[in-house]
């Protein structure tokens, strides 16, 4: 039997601003992130590595006019919903600092191969 592993990529295209309006987060800035449900294979795939690649200027540093405090990018993190309250894990490949790219793996606890998913990204 053989097993069919398969990615997710997310490019700039599929981010969209968030309106924070009354959330409780900490975090002042975000986007959507809408993961297309026709690019998931026939079933439902649990605890899913999504790989988003994305050049932003919201993720530059400060001293490089983007929102990222941290200077190792630490301050960035991904969420399942928008008020924060569910922190998804997630590993950075390489953020630079002066453009805001952004490599990396964001662990998707359900995808679905019928309904789009939605994760925030917070700065």
């Amino acid at each position: 039997m053989t097993t069919q592993r398969w990615i997710v990529f997310v490019a700039a295209s599929a981010f969209a601003a968030v309106s924070l309006a009354g959330q409780s987060s900490s975090y002042g800035y975000a986007r959507a992130v809408t993961i297309n449900h026709t690019q998931v294979s026939t079933t439902d795939q649990a605890n899913f590595p999504v790989l988003v690649s994305v050049t932003d200027p919201l993720l530059a540093s400060v001293g490089n006019g983007g929102h990222v405090a941290s200077a190792s990018g630490y301050d960035l993190i991904f969420t399942s919903d928008a008020g924060c309250g569910t922190k998804l894990n997630h590993e950075v490949e390489t953020w630079n600092a002066s453009t805001g790219q952004f490599i990396g793996w964001v662990r998707v606890p359900v995808l679905s191969d019928t309904l789009q998913y939605r994760l925030i990204r917070w700065v």
